[in-house]
């Protein structure tokens, strides 16, 4: 039984350097504090097959709406496991592009900045089941005890999410910044996806040419809940860059390396929405005049430009 990672594939070889280069970046901006994120990275057909021949199915079908039983299989040392079960049939139509595609995730209490020293014990390979109604763990149970991210139904909807709307490649990050996180709960904000998105996208230029499809905004609910899932899935579909109230960002794009710039630019532009929020009337962004004069040059979500007008 082979206990390592590296050298299987190149997909997957090339995804644990990157890995491991951005992990330990965002863990010293202190955007992933202790073991706190996850990521994931969906493998193409050819990778996936040359990775199932290599390893048997460590378990049997994992379905969805028995989750919460994981974490009966963990054996890593951390005795808790805190995922809900959620409706096989919720979940399954929003898997079709990932049947039977294998997804490299990291595990529950995984630390991301320590994936180039130890990635077997980091990260997870699981195979989507064809039928889309669970998954198989290949890698990290049997040699570690480990179980993937209690976030793993938002990574497998993200990443089929990519592949669906036309991307070749696909990857998903969730991780805590603590100035988009601020921004939410800002008493001027107070949750508001109209008032979040107005502060952020006046600030700099560079959230605007980058994510200009804006930010999805999602209520509270406790990490690996139903509630979360099920209140995340609308926002996921129609943004690159969801926020999690009073926790973090989820972001899906063709890259671990691209979502790390999303987080850059978004993260960045929170910073001055900090600075004008605490110190109202002493800063002045971006007007409606100089966003539409943006809007000619790039492509920047037309929207924006009713969201601002947009009164509280």
């Amino acid at each position: 039984m082979t206990v390592r990672l590296r050298d299987m594939h190149t997909e997957l070889d090339r995804f644990v350097g990157d890995l491991a280069i951005f992990g330990r970046h965002l863990a010293l901006k202190g955007i992933i504090p202790a073991n706190a994120g996850d990521v994931s990275s969906v493998l193409s057909a050819e990778a996936s097959k040359a990775i199932s021949k290599q390893y048997s199915k460590q378990t049997g079908k994992l379905r969805f709406s028995r989750l919460a039983e994981l974490r009966n299989i963990r054996r890593d040392g951390r005795n808790y496991y805190n995922a809900e079960s959620v409706p096989d049939e919720l979940v399954q139509p929003l898997l079709t592009e990932i049947a039977s595609r294998v997804l490299v995730i990291s595990a529950t209490g995984a630390k991301l900045w320590d994936v180039e020293r130890h990635p077997e014990k980091q990260l997870c390979l699981i195979r989507v089941t064809p039928d889309g109604r669970g998954f198989h763990i290949l890698f990290g149970n049997e040699e570690y005890g480990l179980i993937p991210s209690i976030e793993v139904i938002s990574h497998l909807v993200a990443n089929a999410t990519n592949l669906r709307q036309g991307l070749q490649t696909s990857a998903a990050l969730h991780v805590h910044p603590p100035n988009l996180v601020a921004i939410e709960s800002h008493s001027t904000i107070d949750g508001s996806y109209v008032e979040f998105n107005k502060v952020l996208y006046t600030q700099k230029e560079g959230v605007l040419t980058n994510a200009s499809d804006l930010i999805g905004l999602v209520p509270y609910h406790p990490s690996g809940s139903r509630a979360l899932f099920e209140s995340s899935v609308d926002s996921i579909e129609a943004h690159r860059i969801t926020l999690w109230g009073k926790h973090g960002v989820f972001i899906r794009e063709r890259s671990i390396e691209r979502c790390v710039d999303l987080l850059e630019y978004a993260e960045d532009a929170a910073i001055a929405s900090v600075r004008s929020l605490t110190n109202p009337g002493s800063f002045k962004g971006l007007e409606i005049a100089a966003l539409e004069r943006a809007i000619g040059m790039y492509s920047i979500n037309p929207a924006l430009l009713e969201l601002l007008r947009e009164r509280k």
